[in-house]
């Protein structure tokens, strides 16, 4: 099929892209498909999802397709035509009765978007790890979807930890402090950012917070808000990305998430003590993130029974020693 071509072509494209402008990432691609460029979208979809194990320059990029109407111009009267669905038109000049020209919906257009954007956020994430590294704080960025423990398994890992290591905490929601009001119950520095909206946190967010917590810390924890799409994107600065997957919400997800977990340094799924109640392949989960990104740890845990938790902790223990030698 010649989408192959064209999803080869697309890389070939986004690679001049990023050594040109000297980008780490390219995080949207929005192409702009005519009706009548004979381009299946499904099976271009499909051969750039093929690509995306094999191309780094496409492992963390999200493509948006547009599928533009068909415009053509009668040359006799100048009369202008729009087909949303060309299957069965005959395209001639309702004045003139002569066939119309196609000005536009053969086409496939490119548009990189969100440049700027990403730019000014690694500037700023850069400059994060300036900051912690001068105080000599390790970083961690929790990542994952609403109700999957997250705020629970940074709960426990806290109380496990706060004796032997001086922890702060920043927490990121839409809105509301009910996740950083459970946390400060705990003893330990918390600031709120409230985004007001955004599905994610920046690295701007970030650095305004490195201005109000305390970093007379070893480890700062950073709670995303709760979802599985935008934080992906954006670079935050953080030492290590922790992505939790609980059990609830099936095994289907790193398939479907492939940018999320692509960025992952660990995974932690959460709530196994539910397996015995629900349909779960833990294999499938395993063998699906070893495809996508084989450099992430995976652990199985319950934050509930605390199964599990030990590995964690002497896990994230032996990152913090490594960091602050």
């Amino acid at each position: 099929m010649h989408e192959g071509a064209i999803a080869e072509s697309i890389v070939d494209i986004l690679k001049r892209v990023r050594e040109e402008n000297n980008l780490k990432r390219i995080v949207r691609v929005r192409l702009k498909i005519g009706k009548m460029s004979g381009v299946m979208i499904d099976a271009l979809l499909f051969a750039l999802e093929a690509l995306r194990n094999e191309e780094a320059v496409i492992s963390q990029t999200v493509f948006d397709i547009v599928e533009t109407n068909v415009k053509a111009r009668c040359n006799v009267c100048g009369k202008f035509y729009e087909y949303s669905d060309v299957s069965e038109v005959v395209m001639l000049c309702e004045e003139c009765g002569i066939p119309l020209d196609v000005v536009e919906g053969r086409e496939m257009k490119r548009v990189v978007v969100e440049k700027k954007i990403l730019e000014r956020n690694e500037e700023s994430a850069k400059k994060i790890r300036e900051i912690l590294q001068d105080k000599g704080v390790f970083a961690l960025n929790f990542m994952a979807s609403p109700g999957a423990g997250k705020t629970t398994v940074i709960e426990k890992t806290i109380e496990a930890l706060k004796d032997d290591y001086k922890i702060s905490y920043i927490d990121g929601d839409l809105d509301t402090d009910r996740d950083a009001s459970r946390i400060k119950k705990l003893g330990i520095d918390v600031v709120q950012i409230n985004t007001s909206g955004a599905c994610h946190l920046d690295a701007d967010m970030v650095l305004r917070a490195l201005e109000k917590v305390s970093l007379d810390c070893e480890l700062l924890i950073i709670e995303n808000v709760g979802n599985l799409v935008c934080p992906a994107t954006f670079d935050i600065g953080a030492h290590k990305n922790v992505v939790i997957l609980s059990v609830p919400e099936g095994d289907d997800k790193v398939k479907k998430y492939p940018v999320m977990f692509s960025v992952a340094d660990v995974v932690l799924l959460n709530k196994v003590d539910l397996l015995k109640f629900l349909d779960f392949d833990v294999e499938k989960v395993k063998r699906e993130l070893k495809e996508i990104n084989p450099r992430a740890d995976f652990m199985e845990l319950s934050a509930i029974d605390g199964y599990g938790f030990d590995r964690w902790l002497d896990y994230l223990k032996n990152l913090m020693d490594k960091h602050m030698k």
